[in-house]
């Protein structure tokens, strides 16, 4: 029941980030002074985008945000529910796929049909590379993270590239962990 009532808050917290995104301009980053290096960050393969940010694992396969979910889903496996929406970030829809203990969302970015933009992880049945999961202590993060971090209300963010790691902190023990792209959202 609890970890229900948690993918249930997690879907309607990224319900209003993505309603808050409607909700602004055109903020794109001016064309490409995000793109680095000539090719914007999401055409990078996995491995060329985790040197850029944090990425997540699973099934060996490295996750990152503002990458293809395509070649992704092909290595992991068709999620164990898929929900999409028309997109107000671009043109397109929107999809959360979900798996056991995270979720994927994506959105349409510049070539990318389905780019990633949030890798939410919502149970400890998974954790990220450095060995973090739902009920590691903050300690626990910053021995994994370092103290480079802002925190605001519980939430400690980690900016590495063009992403932040956003780990939520509620009595010293982690309750959520989201990989959250800078450009898509």
């Amino acid at each position: 029941m609890k970890k229900k009532l948690m993918s249930l808050m997690l879907v309607v917290m990224v319900c209003i980030v993505s309603l808050a995104a409607c909700g602004g301009g055109d903020d794109k980053g001016n064309g490409g002074n995000d793109s680095q290096g000539g090719g914007s960050a999401a055409n990078n393969s996995s491995d060329n985008a985790s040197a850029s940010g944090y990425s997540f694992e699973y099934k060996g396969t490295s996750i990152s945000v503002n990458t293809d979910i395509d070649p992704i889903v092909e290595k992991i496996g068709e999620p164990s529910s898929k929900f999409e929406a028309p997109s107000c970030a671009g043109q397109g829809t929107d999809f959360i796929y979900t798996y056991s203990g995270f979720e994927i969302d994506t959105s349409p970015f510049e070539n990318i049909t389905n780019a990633i933009a949030a890798i939410i992880i919502v149970s400890d049945e998974v954790e990220t590379p450095e060995g973090i999961t739902i009920g590691s202590t903050k300690e626990d993060v910053e021995a994994a993270y370092g103290t480079d971090y802002t925190e605001s209300n519980g939430m400690m963010t980690y900016q590495k590239g063009d992403m932040k790691l956003n780990i939520l902190i509620k009595n010293n023990a982690v309750d959520s962990i989201q990989y959250v792209s800078n450009t898509l959202s």
